[in-house]
């Protein structure tokens, strides 16, 4: 069990509108731009709660000295273990109606939670969802799926936008939820959470809203988990869509689009397969991830196989049937793909 000790300095007499959970873990570069960031929303009554994960760096004494001079601030520091347990402490401890993440290494605009808020309250929806901005060292670039008007969606096409991962991706922290949507926390000990608990929070809105304002930056960072190739980083991501699908199929979600939603998370854990294979050592533990992969992907071919394009069914009859065969190909494809690397492509922050 982690143990947990609350800094008692934070009193506020009057229930917070929004509970922000920021989990802090080694983010000392970054986390005081994300905490002042919050600070200063033009949202006053907010409950900014900041989680210390056992950073080993400053990070929990930074945290400290905001809460010491900030009373909607409230800091807990615990043992490490991990970013969903971190979130699942600030769960815990979040007193408010409505809540709202922010990741330590991320900022966000000052209407960020006003804007959130108040479409929220204008539309009596369940959940709020803003633009996201992708912040590289040499440039800033704007989501695909950038809303350009408001918009309201019930909840069955709000759950078709997040299973194709295109009008709404699966982050947490772009996003407003009431608090009673939230019935299931992060599981521990996984990467790609986000992807576990999104489907089931949806899955009890009625509505939701989406509005045109780019309120969270989203710092793309060398040291982050998804910008480090390793197998467990892509079994986790297969192992996050084998998470959502089991949901669909127990849930009885989404009948009309399943046979497009199986052939979308083909092409998704192909493309997962491909770099998996170009970017690591074949050896044993490769053999059994990609041994797992074809175990998940067989079911879904079987439904929805004919769905794809020719080149992703060749690909796809390679994986299943010809698995070595396969990964030499991709493997010879990301090396002539390397030899076509252009300069100015954008830089990841340390």
């Amino acid at each position: 069990m982690h143990s947990l000790s609350v800094a008692t300095r934070y009193m506020n007499p009057v229930r917070p509108e929004i509970s922000i959970i920021i989990p802090v873990y080694k983010v000392e570069k970054y986390i005081r731009k994300c905490i002042e960031s919050v600070a200063v929303q033009t949202l006053r009554n907010i409950e900014i709660i900041l989680v210390d994960d056992g950073s080993p760096d400053r990070c929990g004494e930074i945290c400290d000295e905001y809460a010491a001079s900030d009373p909607r601030i409230k800091v807990i520091h615990r043992n490490n273990g991990g970013l969903s347990a971190a979130r699942n402490t600030g769960l815990s401890a979040a007193t408010a109606g409505i809540i709202g993440f922010v990741d330590g290494d991320d900022w966000v605009e000052p209407e960020m939670f006003q804007q959130l808020y108040d479409a929220m309250c204008r539309t009596s929806a369940d959940m709020a969802v803003c633009n996201v901005c992708y912040d590289f060292v040499n440039e800033r670039r704007s989501d695909e799926s950038t809303a350009t008007v408001e918009q309201v969606f019930d909840r069955d096409t709000a759950i078709e936008m997040l299973l194709f991962d295109r009008k709404m991706h699966n982050y947490v922290w772009n996003k407003i939820f009431k608090r009673e949507l939230l019935t299931v926390y992060f599981p521990e000990n996984r990467s790609y959470e986000d992807v576990h608990v999104m489907i089931k929070w949806v899955a009890n809105i009625r509505n939701m809203v989406q509005i045109p304002f780019c309120g969270y930056h989203y710092v793309q960072r060398m040291g982050s988990y998804l910008h480090n190739a390793d197998l467990a980083r892509y079994v986790s991501r297969v192992n996050a869509l084998e998470s959502q699908v089991g949901f669909i199929r127990e849930s009885g979600l989404a009948p009309d689009i399943r046979k497009d939603y199986y052939a979308y998370v083909i092409r998704q854990v192909l493309s997962c397969a491909k770099y998996m294979v170009r970017s690591l050592p074949f050896d044993k533990n490769m053999a059994d991830c990609m041994k797992y992969i074809v175990g998940f992907v067989v079911p879904l071919a079987d439904e929805a196989a004919a769905l794809l394009k020719p080149k992703q069914r060749r690909r796809l009859s390679l994986l299943i049937n010809h698995r070595y065969r396969f990964m030499v190909l991709m493997r010879l494809g990301g090396m002539f793909q390397r030899l076509g690397f252009k300069k100015g492509s954008p830089v990841c922050y340390e």
